[in-house]
């Protein structure tokens, strides 16, 4: 339907099916039970018009299939400057197709437990690799042909890169240095209030609008929590500049890993406890004096979603790691100052 080309079909147009025969699935499934996954294999056991049931491989439980939809879609950039999505066409068909053999080139991105390969005639580079990395162990391997030397090809490309470079040799020191900086910013990306701050907005905005919800009782409220959000983008710019910079200096020297640790430790367990008895208790009282009451249906809803976000965000500081060590301590032992002393980049 739409616009969605022929050449740019994932299945073929037209499936010739029977029972017994051999399929392999050509997408992962969407189900939360996640019931296959690219490249399973399966055999036909019952064919319906709008369903097919297959028997994967080494299962005793049936699975019944139904068509699944693959859309076509255009990226551009909205009047906002963010990228947005159109879908311009679809295509219906089985996620699945028959599978007595396959190409190595069609074979990629797929994986078996266990494959046959004929790659002794393998003609470009990378060709070798592909065909013996689809399958999950070296067991369920089994050569149908040698491969021969001539067979294993070098990408020039990659040579000339490598000799220019030197980036095989570079390639432990960017690692370790990409390492830090990951973790550093999984860090940041967990503390970071921003979502809180928009939510808590949003409740002030439902109140102003709410010409039943009591504003002298809660007003004052939404605008102390605003003030506590705010408060922690100011400690949470200062943290992430003091955390970037002493992760950048330990990839150079290796030295003073313990003090980022605890400095870590010290800024998760402030922004739990702010966040959890500023913000997370003072928003759950107001709830519940409004929870039920009429007229306020579409205002709870906007307190209720601000509950839950905030209360997600809790959980995520509570299992906050840096690398392998756990950065939540208990919160009634947190000491604020412990944080508050050092939070420049010095």
């Amino acid at each position: 339907m739409g616009e969605f080309k022929p050449n740019l079909f994932p299945n073929e147009e037209t499936l010739e099916l029977k029972e017994g025969a051999q399929i392999m699935f050509i997408r992962n499934d969407k189900d939360e039970n996640k019931r296959f996954y690219n490249g399973r294999l399966a055999t036909i056991t019952e064919l319906r018009e709008d369903e097919v049931k297959v028997l994967p491989q080494d299962e005793v439980k049936e699975l019944t299939i139904v068509r699944e939809t693959w859309e076509n879609k255009k990226y551009f950039i909205d009047e906002e400057n963010n990228v947005a999505e159109d879908v311009i066409g679809s295509y219906e068909q089985f996620p699945f197709k028959l599978a007595w053999a396959v190409t190595i080139h069609k074979s990629q991105g797929l994986t078996f437990d266990k494959v046959i390969i004929d790659a002794g005639k393998s003609f470009t580079s990378g060709q070798v690799y592909v065909a013996l990395s689809r399958c999950r162990t070296l067991e369920g391997i089994i050569l149908k042909t040698k491969i021969p030397a001539q067979a294993i090809i070098n990408d020039d490309r990659i040579r000339h890169f490598q000799q220019q470079t030197d980036a095989g040799n570079q390639i432990e020191s960017i690692v370790s240095a990409e390492q830090y900086k990951y973790v550093g910013n999984k860090l940041l990306q967990k503390l970071n209030t921003q979502e809180l701050l928009t939510e808590a907005e949003e409740w002030e905005a439902a109140i102003h609008e709410s010409t039943v919800v009591d504003k002298t009782e809660t007003l004052p409220v939404v605008q102390q929590v605003i003030e506590e959000l705010k408060a922690l983008e100011t400690v949470y710019g200062k943290f992430a500049a003091f955390l970037n910079h002493r992760l950048q200096q330990f990839t150079q020297t290796q030295e003073e890993w313990q003090p980022i640790v605890e400095k870590s430790k010290g800024a998760v367990g402030f922004f739990f406890k702010i966040v959890n008895e500023k913000v997370f208790v003072p928003v759950k009282e107001c709830y519940a004096d409004t929870k039920g009451a009429k007229g306020l249906k579409a205002y709870n809803e906007v307190v209720k979603r601000f509950i839950d976000i905030t209360g997600s965000y809790l959980s995520i500081l509570k299992d906050a790691r840096l690398l392998d060590t756990a950065l939540m301590e208990d919160e009634s032992l947190v000491v604020e100052s412990r944080f508050k002393k050092a939070d420049t980049c010095g």
